[in-house]
């Protein structure tokens, strides 16, 4: 891990020297300058991960519990304490976790046949006593017994793109390299909608037309709406792969998105139509990505860019303490190989508060409403612990 340059919260200019005659002035100019770049430079507020706090929460599992779930998991708050739930891609079932009292809890199998069929799921999220989730065909809606509620067809979507924007080159799906873990959807338990990016179905923008930037999905009547904004103008000149997908989350009649290749975040309101776009900087990494060399990029070339670029994930809302987090990866020269992870909090004008370099065993987060998890990968793990790490907001704000 690279070791991180700390940068104080506070800093004051040290006092000028000079008195001479004819040097007063050059001296106070020279002073206003140091204090100047020491001003700009405290703006970031910027921690190393020894720094950070946080509890390491260990349960003891069994087979066929996994230590590392990867990304398809979910955090939960319940009556009785969080709880997490994850997808068992060797076992075909839904693993839950008992996180407060650091004990599994029980596994439900999912049908790989007949009605109730769910194959290779992408992602999915908790809401109240059912789970949603999206399979690369449908968006299904289950009970906590894994019986199917209702089911969206994904080829029903993709035809309402083609209606929308009448033209047959936009899809939810990403052309060339999978988006891996990095699919990017959010379930609203307050709309009871999923938000979902639209994307090129070549993988590339036409130079004379941008396509809207995703789409909202109602389970419970089968309905699309589309989100009246088109991706940014940028596009049609550089080449940024999957990082091009909008990430979204809802916050109220808020729609909060960002694009991964670019620290940006932006805000779309749902009853007025407003648009605002905020900037907020990290201390650590470039805030933009470079983009892929050619406009035209083979699938080869897709599939590494996209693992290997400097790439800013979702926001995640904690709503007891009204502010937001974002984790983001800076760039690595093989896919293969480990990169350097950050943690970014920010007020509800998205505004950093604090930013802190992730530790090396740190996998991917999840928040509830008043906490922020992330998996716990220890090298040479000895698969005996699902291990979490809680971070301690308390202590950072």
């Amino acid at each position: 891990m690279k070791s991180p340059k700390l940068t104080m919260n506070k800093k004051t200019a040290p006092q000028s020297s000079f008195s001479l005659n004819g040097l007063i002035i050059p001296g106070i100019i020279f002073s206003w300058f140091i204090l100047f770049s020491y001003a700009c430079s405290s703006g970031k507020p910027q921690k190393s991960s020894e720094e950070l706090p946080y509890e390491l929460i260990e349960i003891p599992i069994t087979y066929p519990y996994l230590s590392d779930y990867i990304s398809k998991f979910e955090i939960a708050s319940t009556d009785s304490g969080d709880i997490m739930v994850a997808y068992n891609h060797w076992m075909t079932s839904l693993d839950f976790f008992d996180i407060t009292h650091k004990k599994p809890s029980h596994s439900v199998p999912l049908a790989q046949d007949g009605p109730d069929r769910i194959p290779d799921i992408r992602t999915f999220s908790i809401d109240d006593s059912s789970i949603v989730m999206q399979s690369r065909s449908d968006f299904i809606r289950i009970n906590l017994n894994a019986n199917i509620l209702s089911k969206m067809s994904v080829n029903r979507i993709v035809d309402s793109v083609y209606r929308y924007d009448q033209i047959e080159n936009y899809t939810i799906f990403h052309y060339g390299a999978t988006l891996g873990n990095y699919v990017s959807s959010d379930y609203s338990t307050e709309s009871k909608q999923f938000l979902h990016y639209v994307y090129p179905e070549k993988g590339n923008f036409d130079l004379d037309y941008l396509g809207v930037i995703g789409a909202s999905f109602n389970l419970e009547d089968s309905s699309t709406t589309f989100i009246p904004i088109r991706y940014p103008e940028i596009l049609k000149q550089k080449n940024y792969g999957s990082l091009s997908c909008a990430n979204f989350i809802q916050n109220g009649d808020l729609i909060i998105y960002n694009f991964p290749f670019s620290s940006n975040v932006y805000t779309y309101h749902i009853k007025t139509g407003k648009q605002k776009e905020y900037n907020p900087q990290s201390a650590f990494t470039r805030n933009e990505a470079k983009p892929m060399d050619q406009k035209q990029a083979s699938p080869e070339d897709q599939f590494n860019y996209d693992r290997c670029a400097l790439r800013f994930g979702k926001l995640y809302y904690i709503k007891k303490h009204n502010i937001y987090m974002r984790v983001h990866y800076d760039t690595r020269e093989d896919f293969e190989k480990d990169r350097d992870s950050f943690m970014m909090l920010l007020n509800e004008r998205f505004e950093p508060i604090a930013e802190y370099q992730l530790p090396d065993n740190f996998g991917y987060p999840d928040c509830t409403e008043s906490d922020v998890y992330f998996t716990v990968v220890e090298k040479n793990n000895d698969d005996s612990y699902l291990r979490l790490a809680k971070i301690d907001l308390e202590a950072l704000l």
